[in-house]
């Protein structure tokens, strides 16, 4: 083999993937499938090539986790984007901040804005482009997360981690979320996978890999840091540290991840640390007693995300007898749940529930979607465990994910037929007369000015949901404040004239002009006002 290198003068990066997982590596090294099947059957026969191909097709079926799991997003997807009729509040937000490009935003750090600013440049302001963006972080996480089973315990466990991670809510009939959650997911998968293989190949690139990941994880949200931390726990328990080589990978991990996360920091400066002040308003301390509620409130909503996953398992482990066979296979998967792989796994799964869990005790008001992240790699402790106490076989439990997928994808249809004929309840934003409401308040912007909507002013999610579906992709002043929208310019908006929306007709400027409004939902217990009212200011001069 030695010989063949230096003749063809290959490097080993070039060299044909003889086993499934080199696939799973080289794709998630950055190598890219086509370049490497290229290099590797160049100047060789036909019969080469073909046997190569035959290779990669055997490794496509062993690794069939990662097909199904990128095939159940991709249905989820087309199934949000057949039922729903407006974009989840988040995805709303995003696409209001996404008129321009910030250093940061008074909310949260900027990098899922600046995706979305980037895939708006190439595709255009269309709708349904962050419920495709959000689709494309969880097919990414779901390739991360399976190199990083397999770095840790057997294929067959990491097969049924990935099947329980397409089980999560989150996952299924909330895929089209796009927000800074969704993003964090894959950085921090990445970011776990890098550690982990730093640790095992001793390797410097992985540790400059996993800073990267770290500063952009940063940039994503501010609660990888707690990921950040128990990495460092891990790597202190399984005394990683004591090696000279993980110590300065380490340090240079922290290095890179300072220098991405800096132009952030120097904002953050600048402006008074807004969105810390946003945070201090949105999450009170409360009293002990009050934490501890809330704290067993977070977690009774995360089990329900996780129902799929519970029933999937108790169905298996009820009605799939056992035999000799299965017998064997869980001997050999319980060599996947001992040793320092372990340590990870631990780690992984418990560490970032027991930080939120004691931020929450100790009085924090603990927010529903803080636990996408924080649960993210429980599907590794659950299928270890799964593995090392259960006769399940993967292909087994793919039958039972593919019915409760079936079974979820019936229950989501319906929920919409529903709305169709009786109107939207109150509950689900995805499920908003968005475009009806945009339409009406349009058609009055059109009959008092024959300019281009440049403005619309008013509560985030309504005038959001008008800029995104009107067609013109207006900016949107949130709330009418210049904190939260800084690059509109106020005399521009005195000149060009906008659409102001707001929740009742004495909110409108007294000088507006063909005011309007739309009962939006009958329902009195729904989360939004019932009814939306806008009026028209027009330009300031013909346009």
């Amino acid at each position: 083999m030695g010989e063949y290198r230096r003749q063809m003068k290959l490097t080993p990066d070039m060299l044909p993937l003889h086993r499934p997982t080199d696939i799973v590596t080289a794709a998630i090294d950055g190598a890219t499938p086509a370049p490497l099947c290229a290099a590797a059957t160049s100047g060789r026969s036909t019969g080469s090539r073909a046997s190569l191909w035959r290779r990669c097709v055997l490794a496509s079926a062993k690794h069939w986790a990662v097909i199904f799991a990128g095939a159940v997003v991709v249905v989820w997807l087309l199934v949000a984007l057949l039922t729903q009729t407006a974009l989840m509040g988040d995805n709303v937000e995003q696409s209001n901040w996404a008129h321009s490009f910030e250093w940061g935003y008074y909310k949260h750090p900027p990098l899922p804005t600046w995706l979305l600013i980037a895939a708006t440049r190439v595709l255009g302001p269309v709708w349904w482009l962050t419920d495709v963006l959000a689709a494309v972080c969880l097919l990414g996480t779901a390739l991360a997360t399976y190199a990083l089973a397999l770095r840790l315990t057997t294929r067959r466990n990491a097969q049924l981690a990935l099947l329980l991670w397409g089980l999560h809510l989150t996952l299924t009939w909330r895929v089209s979320l796009y927000n800074h959650n969704t993003v964090l997911m894959l950085l921090c998968a990445a970011l776990a996978w890098a550690v982990v293989s730093a640790t095992q190949q001793h390797s410097m690139r992985h540790w400059m890999m996993a800073g990267a990941c770290a500063g952009l994880a940063l940039l994503a949200k501010y609660q990888a840091a707690i990921l950040i931390l128990v990495l460092l726990a891990a790597l202190a328990q399984g005394r990683y540290l004591a090696h000279p080589l993980h110590r300065q990978g380490v340090l240079r991990a922290a290095l890179i991840a300072a220098l991405i996360f800096s132009p952030h920091a120097v904002w953050l400066v600048a402006n008074d640390f807004l969105p810390m002040h946003y945070a201090s308003h949105q999450l009170p301390k409360t009293w002990s007693l009050d934490g501890q509620v809330a704290t067993i409130s977070f977690a009774l909503q995360q089990m329900r995300f996780f129902w799929p996953s519970i029933a999937a398992v108790l169905v298996c482990i009820a009605f799939i007898p056992a035999s000799a066979r299965s017998s064997r296979m869980n001997s050999s998967a319980r060599n996947g749940g001992h040793g320092p792989h372990m340590v990870w796994i631990r780690y992984l799964a418990l560490g970032p529930l027991a930080a939120v869990l004691i931020i929450g005790l100790a009085g924090t008001r603990l927010q529903n979607h803080w636990g996408m992240q924080t649960l993210q790699f429980a599907c590794l402790g659950f299928a270890v465990w799964l593995g090392r106490g259960s006769s399940v076989r993967p292909r087994q439990f793919l039958v039972v994910a593919l019915v409760l997928h079936l079974l979820l994808v019936a229950t989501v249809v319906r929920n919409s037929l529903y709305v169709q004929e009786f109107g939207w309840q109150g509950q689900a934003d995805k499920n908003y007369p968005a475009r009806e409401l945009a339409h009406e308040a349009l058609a009055d912007w059109k009959l008092a000015s024959s300019c281009r909507l440049q403005y619309v002013v008013g509560p985030s999610f309504e005038a959001g949901t008008i800029s995104v579906f009107s067609g013109q992709s207006p900016r949107v002043l949130e709330g009418a404040s210049y904190i939260a929208s800084p690059w509109i310019d106020k005399a521009d908006l005195q000149r060009q004239g906008g659409l102001y929306v707001a929740y009742a007709q004495a909110e409108l400027p007294p000088t507006a002009l063909r005011q309007g409004s739309m009962v939006v939902t009958k329902s009195e217990d729904s989360k939004r006002p019932q009814t939306i009212y806008w009026g028209v200011m027009p330009p300031a001069r013909p346009c």
